[in-house]
C-alpha cells in the first residue's frame, strides 16, 4: 500500500486554523499568571524550608571528600529550588503584564472600532 501524498495547501490551512484558535485573551493570561504566581510562592516557602533545614544540619566532617560532596549537594538542591522559584515568578510577572497589555489594546480597539487582531 502506498500512503497518499498530503496536500500542502490543506495542511497549511489546517495549521493556520489551529493557530487562530489559541489567541491569548486577558482571562487566559490572568489565570496563567495566577497559577505561575502560586507555584512561585510555593517554591519560595520550599526554598526557605530547605535553607533552614540545611542551616540546622551540620555537614559531616569525616573527610575532605565528604565535606565537598555535601556542600555540592546542598548548593545544587538550594539552587534548583531557587531557580524554579525565580522562573515561575518571572513568568507570572510577564503574564500579568501581557494581561494589562491585552486589556489596553482591547480598549483602544473598541474606541477606534477596529479589531486588535488585524
Amino acid at each position: 500500500m502506498v500512503n497518499p501524498t498530503p496536500d500542502l495547501n490543506s495542511s497549511a490551512t489546517s495549521q493556520m486554523a489551529q493557530a487562530r484558535e489559541f489567541h491569548p485573551t486577558p482571562l487566559r493570561c490572568l489565570l496563567g499568571g495566577l497559577i505561575s504566581a502560586v507555584f512561585a510562592v510555593g517554591l519560595y516557602f520550599l526554598t526557605t524550608a530547605i535553607h533552614k533545614a540545611f542551616t540546622h544540619t551540620p555537614i559531616p566532617n569525616a573527610s575532605t571528600t565528604a565535606i565537598n560532596i555535601a556542600t555540592a549537594v546542598r548548593t545544587l538542591v538550594l539552587g534548583l529550588s531557587a531557580l524554579g522559584m525565580v522562573t515561575f515568578g518571572i513568568a507570572a510577572l510577564g503574564l500579568f503584564g501581557l494581561t494589562i497589555q491585552l486589556l489596553i489594546q482591547g480598549d483602544k480597539a473598541q474606541s477606534t472600532g477596529t479589531s486588535p487582531r488585524s
